[in-house]
């Protein structure tokens, strides 16, 4: 981890890193990642999914947001205070939506990450914390809202 996180501050790409990831996370940032990362550019896209305080999201994300509906969102919100990781919160969110499988994991990993693929979401829960991702789940829950 220790060579891959120098390796990636090394590259040009690196400020994005940088000015996202704070100093203290770098070792985690890392540790969430590296499987989804070929070249440094795709570390500076992941740091910029993950930390970004906008709600980042793709457009393919947002087509999920809006496809899982408000609804989804708010049985996630719901589940989210019992929840010791991301597994036992992922279970909950699906029997308490009535979904499961892509429908269940893809909602959950567009609103969390702003994104349609990327890490483990069992890692970035690790990551981010449930504050920032009760954030997140709220503003998609929003963005689901408007789409309606």
């Amino acid at each position: 981890d220790g060579e891959m996180l120098d390796w990636l501050l090394a590259h040009e790409s690196h400020s994005e890193l940088a000015a996202r990831v704070p100093a203290e996370d770098h070792a985690r940032f890392v540790q969430t990642v590296r499987d989804n990362i070929v070249m440094p550019v795709d570390a500076a896209e992941l740091a910029k999914a993950l930390y970004s305080d906008a709600g980042f999201h793709s457009d393919a994300a947002l087509n999920v947001l809006r496809e899982a509906g408000d609804g989804f969102y708010k049985a996630a919100l719901d589940e989210l205070d019992g929840a010791e990781d991301f597994k036992t919160f992922a279970k909950a969110t699906g029997q308490a939506a009535g979904v499961k499988g892509k429908g269940l994991f893809m909602p959950l990993r567009a609103a969390i990450t702003g994104l349609t693929h990327g890490p483990e979401m069992a890692r970035v829960w690790d990551l981010l914390g449930k504050d920032v991702i009760g954030e997140r789940l709220a503003s998609a829950q929003r963005h689901a809202a408007k789409q309606d």
